[in-house]
């Protein structure tokens, strides 16, 4: 019993820490989005190309929405 519950203990800390990841992930994601750095991406062919505006503000929107789910 007591192996168990330090299992589930550990399996709970494990999720608590990559939800905090993903929300400092998200929250550095969205500083550079904000910075107004071009931001390389890549193409299907393998070309680098950059971000344009709409592409920025979906991103920058993602980024709220993960961090509205990720740091509570």
């Amino acid at each position: 019993a007591k192996k168990e519950a330090a299992d589930k203990a550990a399996q709970e800390q494990a999720k608590a820490d990559a939800i905090k990841a993903k929300c400092v992930a998200s929250q550095q994601n969205l500083l550079t989005l904000e910075s107004g750095m071009r931001i390389p991406v890549f193409a299907a062919n393998g070309e680098r190309a950059y971000l344009d505006d709409e592409q920025r503000r979906q991103r920058i929107e993602k980024a709220q929405q993960d961090i509205e789910t990720y740091c509570k």
